[in-house]
């Protein structure tokens, strides 16, 4: 291209160009306050928008729980807290072995909760369906890894604490409740019962708890059930007649109660040495003391210990061959105490917030302890909790950005020159 042709080009393009003007300044200054302004209303809203779809991707993608490993002592915490409903399933949120099973009463509901043995771990056993589901009673194996839940409909369920895995056994048609007693002191074994819901009593089954295998035991109306510390001998109670039988269910023996109303110790009611049963006499309605008689297996032995009345108490389980684990009743709560029954002293080893312990992991109890109150562990949020945090801020960023746009819309009407 020549010199002249450059010329002629340069030229005509600026005879194109618009001439400044004198609102030169005015427009560029116009022109930088609407790009600032688009920046204000456009980051912030991206911002906020971003933070809410982390919110709602929260339930989706956050990452498995570490469950720890059961290295520890196990124990109980001086101060247990009171039911949160933020508590995580044991389903969605295994905390590892626990140690007690808790059950909290809020107004007409109850909620059945899992108490870590290795640390403040709270979890719900509760399927999630609130208060129209059917609370049953829990137990727990002796390691306390499953836990075993009676569920309607003649259903037990077998939870894995270290990961969550449920398997629901059908003991029966629909027609009959479930009720779950106990623990061979080797976890293998489940006893379950079936009953009506006209009556207490029950028909008593035993569980494979590998297989699933269910096998019935020709025992009548039975109330109690435990097993004795070698497995293979079971103590029952029908009415107020205390009976002991082999695996098959063949009566060896059977014997009253000492007291009409007394009912056998629970799971645990045997002795460490299978020497002796222990039966609890609550008077007040389980307000008053409770009478605690120790009945010898082999009438012959007369070493039993003489009957102990201790306050509105239970028996949970033992910690060593003279020491009963007790539940005592302290009006809204409970707690945990030691009992010596050689030199009858007491230690109280946890206080129970809103709630009572209804079941142990009694091959735990030998080795726990009292940890010091430290940060409970509900487990992670709810996810139906995250959805409504990510929805509201996504909301509040959407209200946020209409409101911001029709500020600047009539701060703009505002400053329009006045025609006519």
């Amino acid at each position: 291209m020549g010199q002249l042709d450059l010329q002629e080009l340069l030229a005509s393009t600026a005879a194109e160009v618009r001439p400044a003007g004198p609102d030169v300044i005015e427009r560029a200054v116009a022109d930088a306050r609407r790009r600032r302004g688009r920046r204000l209303v456009i980051v912030p809203s991206l911002l906020t928008v971003i933070a809410a779809a982390g919110l709602l991707l929260v339930p989706v993608v956050r990452p498995a729980p570490l469950v720890p490993g059961g290295g520890r002592e196990p124990g109980f915490p001086a101060v247990t807290e009171d039911f949160s409903y933020l508590t995580a399933n044991a389903r969605t949120a295994p905390a590892g072995r626990a140690l007690a099973v808790v059950q909290y009463y809020w107004w007409d509901s109850v909620r059945t909760v899992v108490l870590g043995a290795d640390r403040d771990t709270y979890r719900d056993l509760d399927p999630g369906l609130g208060s129209a589901s059917f609370y049953g009673q829990a137990v727990l194996s002796p390691d306390g890894t499953l836990a075993a839940i009676a569920r309607g409909a003649g259903q037990v369920e077998l939870v894995t604490l270290r990961t969550g895995k449920v398997r629901t056994l059908r003991l029966a048609d629909p027609s009959f409740e479930a009720v779950v007693y106990a623990f061979t002191p080797d976890g293998r074994t489940l006893a379950a019962g079936l009953r009506t819901h006209l009556s207490d009593a029950s028909q008593p089954v035993l569980v494979d708890v590998a297989r699933g295998t269910i096998v019935p035991l020709p025992l009548r109306a039975v109330s109690e059930f435990a097993f004795s510390p070698d497995g293979q001998r079971i103590a029952t109670q029908s009415g107020g007649l205390v009976s002991i039988s082999d695996r098959s269910g063949v009566v060896r023996r059977s014997f009253p109660a000492l007291r009409s109303e007394a009912r056998l110790g629970g799971p645990n009611a045997w002795s460490p040495d299978g020497r002796y049963l222990v039966t609890v006499h609550e008077s007040g309605g389980g307000s008053g003391p409770a009478e605690f008689a120790f009945l010898p297996v082999d009438p012959a032995d007369k070493g039993a210990p003489a009957p102990r009345s201790y306050p509105a108490a239970s028996l949970l389980g033992w910690r060593s061959g003279s020491e009963l684990v007790l539940g005592e009743s302290t009006g809204p709560g409970q707690r945990v105490s030691v009992v010596d029954l050689v030199s009858g002293r007491e230690q109280v080893v946890s206080s129970i917030t809103g709630g009572a312990v209804t079941a142990v992991a009694a091959g735990l109890l030998t080795e726990a302890g009292t940890r010091p109150p430290g940060d409970p562990d509900f487990g992670p949020w709810p996810s139906w909790l995250w959805w409504l945090l990510g929805g509201g801020v996504l909301v509040l960023a959407l209200v946020s950005v209409a409101l911001v746009w029709v500020a600047r819309w009539a701060i703009r009407v505002s400053r329009r020159p006045l025609s006519g």
